[in-house]
């Protein structure tokens, strides 16, 4: 394993100078010299292909980021390897220091060696092993969508630096970071009340004391239901449609059309992953229709919620009664007031 020292030697300066190009002074002198800063790595993982460490990237991003998704830094080429750099989902909000790396070593030959010494294979296995020697010109990073295919057989080495910050800390401003990530998993609560949300707040033990020193005294304030405001007001904006959500089409058959896009099931699995994705994560049945069509029954709008667990109910429910279930309205709402969409066997959904 390549240390941190290899890529980030602690005895390299740099200089800033604050002089310009184009109006040099033999007054003006460079910044002091400041040290680079340096990162001390901790091997955590050792796997084989970028679908395992796509594994690992989710779990490290449902273990210590409540399941925001990590923020990719890019990739780059070392002397010795190739590197794909991660950091916490809140570093932008709350400065959190801490930051993961995956590393692809140019001597596949040696990592692969390694990695059976420690994960012991069957023959069949160990001799589609890639055991190529490469460099900066034969390997190179690659594009997010390019990174399965190019690392399908590498050994991916996983190293994390630092630790977590508070995420449960107090907040002085905007949305509770904590919140706005429980959003993004659960849309369905950006319509809880406010008291609903300093319910959540306090079921998920979030710091809403604002501790001051005022006057040479300590001052604790409570500021739960401040917090809540906030957290309602974001909620409030993401709903509005048109030009307040950014990441779908204005408008609201834009919006409808973009909601559906992401959180259908293929979509909703991908984005949370197998440590949060389970039998009762609610998506969108896939076939649905977010298009309004005059010169069809339903205009063309046809939105199914479901679960794995309710459409396995539904089916023992039929089994039971044989076949004499209707209508299945546990987690499945319509969207038209005239139309009742139901689920048939199959998992499809239609239109009665």
């Amino acid at each position: 394993m390549d240390s941190a020292s290899d890529n980030y030697p602690s005895d390299h300066k740099y200089e800033v100078d604050n002089s310009s190009d184009d109006h040099e002074s033999a007054d003006v002198q460079s910044s002091p010299r400041r040290e680079r800063p340096h990162l001390l790595w901790t091997q955590e993982q050792s796997v084989r292909g970028w679908t395992q460490a796509q594994l690992s990237i989710n779990s490290f991003s449902a273990q210590g980021c409540d399941g925001s998704p990590l923020v990719a830094r890019g990739g780059l080429s070392t002397n010795h390897s190739v590197q794909y750099r991660y950091e916490c989902a809140f570093a932008s909000r709350l400065g959190c220091q801490w930051q993961m790396r995956v590393t692809i070593p140019f001597d596949q030959a040696t990592a692969a060696d390694r990695f059976l010494h420690r994960n012991p294979q069957s023959p069949a296995t160990v001799s589609s092993f890639d055991r190529a020697v490469y460099d900066r010109q034969s390997l190179v990073h690659g594009k997010k969508d390019e990174r399965q295919v190019l690392h399908a057989n590498h050994i991916c080495d996983i190293h994390v630096s630092g630790s977590h910050c508070n995420h449960k800390g107090y907040q002085a401003s905007g949305p509770h970071c904590l919140w706005v990530s429980h959003c993004a998993r659960v849309p369905y609560d950006l319509h809880l009340f406010k008291f609903q949300i300093e319910n959540w707040l306090v079921a998920n033990e979030i710091n809403t004391t604002n501790t001051q020193i005022i006057n040479g005294e300590t001052v604790n304030t409570c500021q739960r239901s401040v917090m809540a405001k906030r957290c309602k007001r974001h909620c409030e904006t993401f709903l509005r449609s048109k030009d307040d959500d950014k990441d779908v089409i204005a408008g609201y058959d834009g919006k409808m059309l973009g909601l559906c896009e992401k959180f259908g099931l293929r979509e909703t699995s991908v984005r949370l992953g197998p440590e949060l994705f389970n039998c009762n994560t609610t998506y969108i049945i896939p076939g649905w229709n977010a298009r309004a069509l005059d010169d069809h029954a339903a205009q063309g709008l046809c939105v199914l919620i479901t679960s794995f667990n309710l459409a396995l109910n539904f089916a023992r429910a039929a089994a039971w009664f044989k076949g004499r279930v209707t209508l299945a309205i546990d987690h499945t709402f319509k969207v038209r007031l005239r139309d009742v969409n139901a689920m048939s066997d199959t998992g499809s959904a239609y239109s009665v």
